[in-house]
Formats: C-alpha cells, sequence, structure tokens
C-alpha cells in the first residue's frame, strides 16, 4: 500500500506542538529548519521499507515478522496522515491509544520500536521518538489448549484429506502453520522416525516424530511439498491458508478457536501425560522455557499430584 510523500503540511504537523499564545512566528522557519535536521533527509516510505527489508533479512527475520513490521507501520501512516519518519512522541502514542486490545498495543509498541531504532541507527533520523513513548503493559497471558474431546469430534468429522494431515501436524508435531504449509516429503525420516523442521529465523531442528505422523506420511511423496499451492505448483501453499483449513474444520463442528490452540495443546498434552517442562521446551523449540510456559496449561488435576507429593509425617498431629 502506498504511503504519502512527505509535504511542507506535513512538516509543519512534525513540529513540536506549540501553545496557543505562541505569536512568535517569526521563529517558525528556525523550527522547521531544526525539524528538518532532526529529520536528516525524508525519503518515501516505499524506499525505507525496501532498506529496511535488507536489514531485517540480513538478520534472518522471518518473513512474517518482516512483512507484519512493514504493515503496522503502513496502518500508523494510513491512519494518522502522519508520514512515519517524521512522526512525534504525541503522533505514536495517540495513535497506541486507539488500538482494540492491550495485546494489539503491546505487540504495535514493539514493531514501532523496532521501526524507529532502525530510523536512527541507520542515520534517517537522529532522534527516537519510541524513548518517550511508555511501553503498554502486556497483559497476562493464558494458554489456551483445545480438549480431547473438541480435537477427537474434529478428527472424527468429514474432513478433506490434507486438512486432516495439517490438524495432525499442529496437534501432535506441535508445527506453527508457517512450518506445516513448507514441509517436504523430504523433511521425514522414515527409518529414523524424526522430522526436520525449519522454524522461526530459519532455525533448523531435528527431532522425533510422533507414530501418527509418520503413518499420515504413507499417504504423501518422499520427495517435494506435501501442500503445493493451487496457482504455483512448485511452490508451497500460503501459511494463511493453512491456517483457515484448520479453523475453518473447527468452525463447521462448531468449535471456535485458532489453529495455534493445537500447539498449545500439543504442549499441554506433553505435560499432562508427565513429560519434563524441559524436554517440552525442547520439543516446542523455545529458546527459554518461560516461553514454553505460557503454552502450557496445568490442570488442577496435575496441580493436586503436586500437593500430594508433600511430606505427610506431620499429618496424625494435624487432623
Amino acid at each position: 500500500m502506498a504511503m504519502p510523500v512527505m509535504t511542507a503540511t506535513m512538516a509543519v504537523m512534525a513540529l513540536p506542538a506549540m501553545p496557543v499564545f505562541f505569536n512568535n512566528w517569526a521563529c517558525l522557519p528556525m523550527l522547521m529548519a531544526e525539524t528538518l535536521v532532526m529529520l536528516k533527509t525524508v525519503i518515501p516510505f516505499e524506499q525505507l521499507a525496501r532498506l529496511w527489508t535488507v536489514e531485517m533479512s540480513a538478520r534472518s527475520l522471518s518473513v512474517r515478522t518482516i512483512d507484519e513490521r512493514l504493515r503496522v507501520v503502513d496502518q500508523f501512516t494510513q491512519q494518522t496522515g502522519v508520514n512515519a519518519q517524521v512522526a512525534n512522541f504525541e503522533d505514536i502514542t495517540l495513535w497506541l491509544a486507539t488500538l482494540p486490545s492491550a495485546i494489539t498495543r503491546h505487540t504495535y509498541y514493539v514493531h514501532l520500536r523496532a521501526f524507529y531504532h532502525w530510523l536512527v541507527i541507520s542515520d534517517h533520523r537522529q532522534d527516537n521518538p519510541m524513548s518517550r513513548v511508555a511501553a503498554p503493559k502486556r497483559p497476562k497471558y493464558q494458554p489456551r489448549p483445545i480438549t480431547d474431546e473438541q480435537l477427537r469430534a474434529v478428527l472424527t468429522s468429514p474432513l478433506r484429506p490434507a486438512t486432516r494431515t495439517r490438524i495432525m501436524l499442529a496437534a501432535f508435531a506441535g508445527l506453527r502453520v508457517h512450518e506445516i504449509a513448507k514441509i517436504r516429503g523430504q523433511d521425514i525420516d522414515h527409518a529414523t522416525g524424526m522430522i526436520t523442521v525449519v522454524g522461526k529465523g530459519n532455525k533448523t531442528a531435528v527431532l522425533p516424530v510422533h507414530p501418527i505422523i509418520l503413518r499420515e506420511a504413507e499417504h504423501y511423496p518422499l520427495r517435494g511439498w506435501w501442500f503445493p499451492s493451487s496457482t504455483c505448483p512448485h511452490t508451497h501453499v500460503e501459511r494463511r491458508a493453512v491456517g483457515s483449513s484448520i479453523s475453518d474444520a473447527f468452525a463447521r463442528a462448531g468449535i471456535t478457536m485458532t489453529s495455534h490452540q493445537l500447539r498449545h495443546y500439543f504442549a499441554t498434552a506433553l505435560l499432562e501425560a508427565g513429560a519434563d517442562a524441559r524436554v517440552v521446551q525442547t520439543l516446542m523449540r523455545h529458546e527459554n522455557l518461560q516461553t514454553t510456559a505460557l503454552y502450557m496449561n496445568v490442570s488442577v488435576r496435575l496441580q493436586r499430584q503436586a500437593l500430594d507429593l508433600l511430606p505427610t509425617m506431620f499429618n496424625n498431629y494435624l487432623f
């Protein structure tokens, strides 16, 4: 989506807010000059986007992350009418306040912080307006795994074979939708029972795979995409198509959920079955255990079992 090029009107809008009693208009040229010095050279966002994309790609950020960051900056410009390169602290704060939820405000804040940090280090702007923007409070994340009954209901319902396999890969291998989209026959080693997964940031992991996935693999080619694009068979299906097919399958069964909740199910089911949290972390391919904890729902049953482990030697004295 095209972004507006910097105009003189926008330059004035980007000036520091002046009180209503300000009447020394002779200072206006000086203020504009200071603003232009602060911003260095104002260039169209299309050009900035290309440069920023190269920088993010060089750091091995995922295509999804890059697209999302560009989309957020584009949305900011479209909704405020302010060129993102010249936006000030007030512009950003007011826009964040209009966003519908706490998690959205926090997510967009993170993307804008990355953008303005890059502007400064790449010498496209001298100051960083995000240094004055308070970070929105991040809401406490609660895992929302689907239940065994819900998963069973969907898997026993009429499903396209491809949709069924996608659900299996999410629920029994913990794959993300973009990882499911690009899985290939050669990623499954039937002899060793291992799967190769190319995850976030193009990080590759080789992990054991559940037997149910090996059985599903028998219906797919040993090489090439499992889910080729219908419009371009030489590449894989889009991740959005994978997510939509899974969500739609659950919706037809009367269950409202997102495809990512199957990944929550994977982590929670492992924990319920007695797997060590550190092992779950490796299977989820998280760098730290705190991230894995966000996916694991601890049931009351497990809480009671943990309490039963406490010493019982004082029972006769307390009761």
